[in-house]
This record gives structure tokens, sequence and C-alpha cells, in this order.
């Protein structure tokens, strides 16, 4: 059965080429002329008498696409048959909007001559594709047609009847005047995107998204159409030099919004050599090799394109977002040109979508691209304020609160904390004897004494400049520096010095609270010294920039929590020592709990004035306290309660 269905199929195919295109009744719209038409192509320059005596056409029942054939002359022999009475008129439209001239014979007799390096303006068909109109006479006529290429060589033809042919070329406008207005609507979209977001991915597609559209005007016959009428130079240089920055546009995007320096360094410098291959069309095309140039263009978008599509599956393949958006929005052009070329070799039967399925594929392409772009500056965004969040919650722990939030609103550090001279309280607190323990278990303990005095210090912090009880001027290993009245206010109607008191006993109790959880601290014990004088605060001159504070109330402040060594007043409890200054502006209630110590000759470092200071113990709880192996009686000559008259807290 099969054998039988082949036999008929030959015989209707041998029957089509053995006889003329019949006209006479019904419409004739986008018919292929191919089973009508014989073929000759000949290196000799025939005139139309040596043509007609040649007896080896050939034949084919499909459309004949040759590749250059710059030094051939081809010729095209139809018969029409008019079966009406009357003249019948049709359009017969060149597919090959480049061919350089065709010329067409009615019984032998030359009518007209058109192409590419004729004015278009000559032709009587105003079509960007070369068109012969004839008014086929009763009977049978014989057309014959030469044509020369600088180009590929097309032998494809169709035939029109009038009104079908206009409502063609209409058709034809909208589907690739629509790809260029896409074209240039997405690079003037994608231009302002660039006024925002400087990114060199938007500069090379935009660069695609022009060149491709002049490159497409230029394919199509638009440039000889409407703007170059009859300035075949210009309109070679321009097209093709068009279609080369196109090529040149796509490496540069792909090259960059991939990211091929990182992801594949080895690949990516495939792609230089196509750039260099696209340099050298570029110059073929100005020295006017437009054969060798176009020859060269084609190259370009078939290996080119492979290799483009070649290096995004591979890294779309490994999970890469804009690999996967590259290969589709690729692919789809890709398939487009293959369905287009699998057309015009017979594979694939004719139809609009598969004839102009390289223009669907490219605006697809186009489309996709510009999302691929947008979604990759999204990302791009997204990352940036997930690292900006990041610096700011790791900044967060490096300044307080009202500097953060004096940054984020454009301000310097150098002006979120006070850098002048000032009278302020310092505390010095620390844990006696801690270096001796296992730092393995005793790092923990004072880390979290430290933190929670932290916690006390900044009780009530908050992002307006703030008033807290106290600020950390430095961590000292098993200890810390603070500083109150500056460069920080003391929350009012409270005085700095009874503020400093109160603090002393809750760094006590802290270290209290914490030490139950450690059995081994229980032979720890706590001093502090506070001082009163100048402090200045600065920031440093080198980087990374950090606040600093230094003046005499520090040093004093480390000297006094030194006294326990000197004068044996620790007497296995927490003890707090104050300068004379500090005391004095204590009210009675907190006055009246220290104990005075009288300084004859002894003096205390850098503070050699000092006539007395004051003292207090305070109970270390639930301790198991080793006494030390020498004795010591207490050296103080004269020591008791001594009570202040109340003063203004």
């Amino acid at each position: 059965m099969k054998t039988f269905l082949f036999i008929a199929i030959f015989l209707l195919e041998a029957l089509a080429l053995s006889q003329g295109l019949v006209v006479g009744s019904g419409e004739f719209k986008d018919k292929d002329l191919a089973p009508y038409l014989e073929y000759y192509c000949s290196s000799k320059n025939l005139s139309i008498a040596e043509a007609s005596q040649v007896n080896n056409f050939k034949r084919s029942a499909t459309p004949i696409h040759f590749s250059y054939m710059v030094d051939q002359q081809c010729w095209v022999r139809f018969t029409v048959e008019n079966t009406s009475a009357d003249k019948i008129p049709l359009y017969f439209e060149h597919q090959q909007t480049l061919t350089a001239e065709l010329t067409l014979y009615e019984n032998s007799v030359m009518t007209e001559t058109i192409g590419y390096e004729h004015d278009f303006k000559s032709r009587e068909i105003q079509s960007a594709k070369p068109t012969f109109k004839i008014e086929a006479p009763p009977g049978k006529t014989t057309y014959y047609i030469s044509q020369r290429s600088k180009d590929q060589m097309w032998l494809h033809y169709k035939v029109w009847a009038p009104q079908s042919f206009y409502q063609g070329q209409a058709a034809h406008y909208f589907i690739n005047g629509g790809f260029v207005i896409l074209a240039l609507g997405l690079a003037f979209y994608n231009l302002l995107q660039f006024s925002i977001h400087t990114r060199k991915t938007l500069f090379c597609y935009v660069s695609y998204l022009i060149f491709a559209a002049t490159g497409h005007m230029f394919v199509v016959g638009y440039l000889k159409q409407f703007i170059w009428h009859d300035n075949n130079m210009m309109t070679n240089h321009f097209g093709l030099l068009s279609i080369q920055l196109a090529f040149l546009s796509a490496y540069g995007f792909i090259y960059i919004f991939l990211d091929l320096k990182k992801k594949l360094p080895i690949l990516s410098k495939g792609l230089f050599a196509f750039v260099a291959f696209a340099c050298t069309a570029i110059t073929s095309n100005l020295l006017g090799y437009y054969t060798m140039t176009g020859a060269m263009n084609l190259a370009l978008l078939i290996f080119g394109s492979l290799y483009m599509i070649s290096i995004s599956i591979i890294l779309a393949l490994k999970g890469d977002r804009e690999a996967k958006f590259f290969s589709i929005a690729w692919g789809f052009m890709f398939s487009g040109v293959i369905c287009l070329s699998l057309l015009y070799v017979g594979v694939l039967p004719a139809h609009p979508l598969i004839e102009n399925s390289n223009i669907m594929g490219t605006a697809i392409q186009m489309v996709l691209l510009s999302f691929a772009i947008a979604d990759q500056i999204k990302q791009t965004q997204v990352k940036m304020k997930s690292d900006r969040e990041h610096a700011l919650d790791q900044l967060e722990k490096m300044v307080y609160p009202h500097q953060l939030k004096q940054i984020k609103q454009g301000g310097i550090l150098e002006d979120t904390m006070p850098c002048e001279r000032s009278e302020a309280i310092v505390l010095c607190f620390d844990i006696v004897n801690s270096s001796q323990l296992d730092p393995e278990w005793s790092k923990e303990f004072t880390s979290e004494v430290l933190e929670e005095c932290q916690k006390k210090m900044e009780d009530g912090l908050g992002a307006e400049f703030p008033e807290v009880k106290a600020y950390r001027i430095k961590e000292l290993g098993d200890g810390f520096l603070c500083s109150i009245g500056f460069p920080f206010k003391v929350p009012s109607p409270y005085s700095q010095a009874n503020i400093a008191i109160d603090l002393a006993k809750a760094f006590v109790d802290i270290y209290e609270s914490v030490a139950q959880k450690y059995p081994h601290m229980n032979n720890l014990l706590c001093s502090i010294g506070i001082a009163k004088g100048e402090i200045e605060g600065f920031f440093t001159v080198s980087e990374p920039k950090h606040y600093e504070m230094f003046g005499r109330s520090i040093v004093l402040a480390t000297r006094y929590e030194n006294i326990r060594k000197k004068f044996q007043l620790q007497k296995n409890k927490h003890l707090v020592v104050i300068q004379e200054a500090v005391f004095d502006e204590l009210n009675t209630e907190r006055a009246c709990q220290f104990k005075l110590y009288n300084l004859h000759r002894e003096l205390i470092r850098d503070d050699q004035s000092a006539k007395r200071f004051y003292y207090l113990n305070l109970k270390a709880r639930n301790r198991n306290m080793i006494h030390a192996r020498r004795s010591f009686r207490d050296a103080m000559p004269k020591h008791g309660s001594f009570i202040k008259k109340d003063s203004a807290s």
C-alpha cells in the first residue's frame, strides 16, 4: 500500500512539474512558484537569446536557496497559461530582498529590471521585496528571469493576485514593522533604566536592540525602501555594520550578564575569538567586500549563537539563575532560525507562523532578556538591601542606637558623639584575681557579668540622644571603666555621684547573682574605684575609627581601685573606694554608708594632694572564703562611720 502511495505522490509531482501555471479562475494568494519553474545557473553571462536555447534547465518541487554564488548568473523559466479571454494581472514576488539584479523577459522581450543595485523608486511595484507585475494574456506565455546576487542566491518566487498581494504587504509591514517598533521600544525603556541603574549589562542590551532593529530593516529591505533609495554603498555599509555591531553587543551582554570571567573563565575566552572575527567582518565591510562580509555574518550568527547557548546551558545546569533566562531567551531565537531554515530546504510546510518564526523567536528573546535584566537588577537590589541590613545589624553591635539613627539619616560617624572636654565621674570595676582561674570557664563567667553590667548602665537607652546612667569607656578583660555624666547625660534629678554609688552596688549585686551559677567563683571578689575629674571624648584618627576617652578622672579611678593592694581594705568583702570629691556630692543616705580613711604619710599615685578617701565594704554572700596565709591587721590609724548632712540629689 505504501508503495502505491509513493508512486501516486511521485506522479502528481511529475505532473505538476510538467505543466505551467494555470490561471483564469480563483485568487492567487502567497502561492509558491517552485513547482512550476525551471532554473539554470552558469558562470557565463548569457543573453536572453542564448538562455532560451539552453536545453538543460532543471526542475525542483521546492524553492532553491543556493549559498554565495557571486560569479554565477541564474535563469528562471516558467509558463503561465491563461484560460480566460482577458488579461489577468499577477505579481511575482522574489523572496530575497538583497538580490543585486533581476530582469524579467516576456516572450524573450525584456520588460523590467529591478534589484538592490538599482534605484528603489524605479520599481513599478513599491515593495521591499523585488516584485514584477505582469499582465498574463490569454493562452500560454513563457517568462524568463535572470538574476545576479552578491549575497545568497535564492530562486524563490511567490505569485499573488493584486488584492491578495497588498493584503500580504500590510501583514508584512505589520509583522516586520512591529518587530522594529518592539525592539526600539524596549531599547528606549531600558535606556531609561540605564539612566537610573548605570549597568554595563543595560548598555550592551540597548545597543543590541538598536543594532538588531536596524540590521533587520536592512535584511527585509526597509533601509532601501524608506531611507536610502538609491545609495547602495550607504545601505550596504550601514546594514552590514548594524548586524556586526549587534553581534558584538550580544557577546558583551552575555559576558557581563552571566559574569563569565568569574563563572567560566576558560570558556569566556572563546567569546574573544568571536569578537575578533566580528571586527574582521567590520573591516571587510568597510573595504567593500560585501559577499565576504555577508558570509562572515552568517558564520557569526550560526556558530556564535551556538557557542553562547552552550555556555548558558552549562551554567543553567549548575543552577545559575541568569543563565536559565538567557538559555530560554536565546533558545527561542535560535529555534525560530532553525524552523525558517527547515522551511527553505523543504522539511517544514509553508505556513505564516513558520515563515515568520525567526521574527517571533527573536521578539520573544528580546522580551525575555528584558525581563531577565529586570530580574537581575531586582535580585541585586534585594542582595544589596540584605547586605545593607546585615551591615547595619553588625554596625549596631559597634555603635549606640542614636548613632545608628544619625548614620541612617546621612550623618557621619564623627558627629554622632561629643568630641569635647567635660567634668565627669569615672567608675573602675575589677574582679580581683580572676586571671588565676581556668580560662575555659572563667571567660564565660566574666562575659556574663560584664554583659549584665552593660545592660544596667544602658537602662533606658533609645534612638534619641540618650540619658543613661553610665557610658562604658572600655572593657579590661575581667573589668571595665565607665563614665557617669559624659558623654551621656544622667537622668534628672539624680546627681552623678549618687548614680555612681548606686551603680557600684548594682554591679556587685550582678556579680553575686551570676556567681551563684559558678561554684568555683566563690573565692573571687569585686573591687571598685570611683573618682571625679576632667574627661575628653574623641574619635581616633586612624581607621577603623572608634570613640575613645581620656582624662584625669579615668586615671584617678584606676588609682583608687588599686588602693586595696596598698591599704589592705578588702577584708574578704567587696570593696568600693571613692575620691573625696565624689563623697562631697553624695546625699546623707549614701554618704553615711562609707568609712573615712585619713592619709598621713601615705600618698595616692597621681592624686598626691589627697588627704583622705572613703571606702565601703559589701558583704559577699554564700562564700566559703579561704583566708590569706599571712595575717594582717587594720592599718588605718582612724576610721569610723561618717555621716554627712543631706545634699541635693
